[in-house]
């Protein structure tokens, strides 16, 4: 028997950014369930911002596929004022949305998707005067906008989508086998939050299955916040929030 049928994969990401890595891991014969934490919707709010905004950029950042799906939405990135602006992804995944829609180059770190790595690099480094469009969701750490505000560019923010719970929530604990062992592949602190709400409310099992389950996390900030919220089990760390890095991560930890 496969090791990997042993074990049952929860990806908490919304249904949308979910299936690629869903056939990663049923490829290597997990069985995988989808349950969403989160669900991104449209923000009217930083859609009109972005639309009143007819400014010319010398940099375009997008921290996310979602931010890169939205900004597609409402803007084309192949017209003429866009012509001269630098495109710049936080990740892999938003390389990929731009370069389907035929935005190259797009400039993205090689690994450590983090804003401390985008940051990093030399366009960001050095931009002094330089008109920077920041594609993002609602909320965040906002450490971008202040290094770059600090390196003296001149930063505006289009806040395109904001994250709710979804509307629909199915009782978590009905869709897991109980002859399976789990694993919870969690990718943002505010999908952890919900995820250990949804268990420690369904009662009686959830509670236990919370505290003992498998996580997978990208971050210490998520480690950390896990074990405050009561977490006890095994907690993986995949090097970034990539298909490729968390299924490499699950492989190499759970398969024998």
């Amino acid at each position: 028997m496969n090791s990997n049928a042993k074990w049952q994969i929860i990806i908490t990401r919304p249904i949308n950014t979910a299936q690629g890595l869903k056939q990663r891991l049923e490829s290597q014969g997990f069985a995988v369930i989808v349950y969403p934490c989160l669900e991104i919707v449209a923000n009217p709010e930083g859609i009109e911002h972005f639309q009143s905004d007819q400014s010319l950029f010398d940099l375009a950042i997008f921290i996310s596929p979602s931010a890169a799906q939205y900004g597609l939405q409402f803007s084309d990135f192949k017209s003429e004022r866009w012509q001269k602006t630098l495109f710049i992804a936080q990740g892999p995944g938003t390389v990929k949305v731009l370069n389907e829609a035929e935005i190259t180059p797009v400039l993205s770190p090689e690994k450590d998707y983090t804003s401390e790595k985008l940051l990093s690099l030399a366009p960001l480094q050095h931009c002094r005067d330089q008109k920077i469009a920041l594609f993002k969701g609602k909320a965040g750490r906002g450490l971008l906008t202040t290094v770059l505000k600090q390196r003296k560019a001149r930063v505006s923010e289009f806040e395109l989508y904001e994250r709710h719970p979804p509307k629909v929530v199915f009782e978590l604990t009905s869709l897991l086998n109980e002859a399976l062992d789990s694993l919870f592949v969690v990718n943002t602190v505010s999908a952890l939050s919900s995820l250990a709400e949804s268990l420690q409310r369904s009662k009686p099992h959830g509670p236990s299955i919370w505290r003992h389950c498998h996580l997978l996390v990208i971050n210490d900030k998520m480690i950390e916040l896990a074990q405050s919220l009561g977490h006890r089990g095994r907690i993986h760390r995949a090097e970034n929030a990539s298909d490729e890095a968390i299924t490499a991560r699950i492989i190499e930890d759970l398969s024998l």
